[in-house]
C-alpha cells in the first residue's frame, strides 16, 4: 500500500477512536439531558430515532455523490461535517430555550442534524473497499472495528471529568450561558468534528483508480452508469448478498435495542449515574473485541 494511503487509514482509524471516545460520553448523558429540560423517555426514545432517521435518509445520497464525481471524499465529507458542527450547536444551545416543548424538540432536532452529518461517514466503508488491496481488507475491517471500541475505555474517566463542569460564559453584560455536565457534551461532540473534519482535510487521500476499473470497456463503463434501483434490487434477490444484509440488519436491531433500553434502565431503574453507565459499556467493548479478535484469528 502507497504511504499515502497508509497515512489516509491511520487517519480514519483515529476517526474511529474519537468517535468511540465522543460516544462513551453521549451515550450514557442523553436520559439525563432530555429530562434536565422537562422531557420524558419517550423523548429520549425519538432523539435515538432521530439521529437513525437522519442516517437512513441521506446516507444513499453520500453514496450517489462519491459515485458521480470521480470518487472524489473531500466534499462529501466537508458535509458531513458541516451537518455535524451545525447539530451539535443545536444541541447545545437546546438548553437556554424554555424547558419542556421547545428545549427537548430542540435536542431531538440537533440529533436528526447530527444523524444526518453521521450518514456521510458511511463512505469511510466506500473508501476503505477501494483504497484498501483485497488481500488486506480482512485486517484493515477487523482493525477498523476494534478501533471504534477502544475510546470506549476513556468512557468512566471522561464522564467524572464531565460531571465536574459546572460554569457560565458571558454572551452580553445582562446575559450568560451555562454549561452543566449534560449540554457541555453538545460542545465536545463539536470539538470533535472540527479536529476530525482538520485532519481528513489535510491527510486523506482520494483512492487510486483501481486496475479492475482502468480495464473496463468503455460499454461496460456506460452500462455500470445506467445501473440503478432495478439492478440493485435484483442483485439483492442473489443469497450471497441477501444473507449478510439480513444478517447485519438484525444485528444492528438487537444493539440499536440495547443501547435505546440500557441507559434508561440504569437510570431509572437502577439509579446510575453516566459513569456507571459508561463502566457497563466497557464491559460490552471488551466483550466485542474480543470477539473481534477471535473471529480473525479463526478465519
Amino acid at each position: 500500500m502507497e504511504r499515502s494511503m497508509l497515512i489516509s487509514l491511520i487517519v480514519i482509524l483515529l476517526n474511529y477512536v474519537f468517535e468511540s471516545v465522543i460516544g462513551s460520553i453521549v451515550g450514557p448523558s442523553l436520559i439525563f439531558y432530555v429530562e434536565s429540560v422537562g422531557g420524558t423517555a419517550d423523548d429520549y426514545g425519538k432523539a435515538l430515532s432521530a439521529h437513525m432517521l437522519g442516517i437512513t435518509l441521506l446516507v444513499t445520497f453520500y453514496g450517489n455523490w462519491v459515485d458521480s464525481n470521480g470518487n472524489k471524499y473531500q466534499a462529501p465529507f466537508a458535509c458531513t461535517f458541516i451537518l455535524g458542527i451545525v447539530g451539535s450547536l443545536v444541541y447545545f444551545l437546546a438548553s437556554v430555550l424554555p424547558k419542556g416543548f421547545w428545549a427537548v424538540n430542540a435536542i431531538i432536532f440537533g440529533r436528526f442534524i447530527q444523524g444526518m452529518g453521521a450518514a456521510g461517514k458511511s463512505l469511510i466503508q466506500c473508501w476503505i473497499a477501494t483504497a484498501v488491496p483485497h488481500d488486506n481488507m480482512k485486517t484493515a475491517l477487523t482493525v477498523q472495528s476494534m478501533a471504534g471500541n477502544v475510546g470506549t475505555f476513556a468512557g468512566p474517566v471522561l464522564n467524572i471529568l464531565v460531571a465536574e463542569i459546572n460554569t457560565t460564559v458571558a454572551i452580553t453584560s445582562n446575559y450568560s450561558i451555562e454549561i452543566n455536565p449534560y449540554n457541555s457534551i453538545g460542545l465536545f461532540v463539536l470539538l470533535n468534528e472540527v479536529f476530525i473534519w482538520v485532519i481528513f482535510a489535510l491527510f486523506l487521500k482520494d483512492p487510486p483508480k483501481s486496475q479492475n476499473n482502468k480495464s473496463l470497456t468503455t460499454s461496460d463503463s456506460e452500462a455500470a452508469s445506467k445501473a440503478g434501483w432495478k439492478d440493485i434490487v435484483k442483485a439483492m434477490t442473489h443469497f450471497d448478498i441477501s444473507f449478510p444484509l439480513v444478517q447485519q440488519f438484525l444485528m444492528y436491531a438487537s444493539f440499536q435495542l440495547w443501547m435505546t433500553a440500557q441507559s434508561p434502565v440504569a437510570a431509572n431503574m437502577l439509579g446510575w449515574t453516566p459513569v456507571e453507565i459508561s463502566q457497563l459499556s466497557v464491559v460490552g467493548s471488551v466483550t466485542l473485541m474480543t470477539s473481534m479478535a477471535l473471529m480473525a484469528y479463526l478465519s
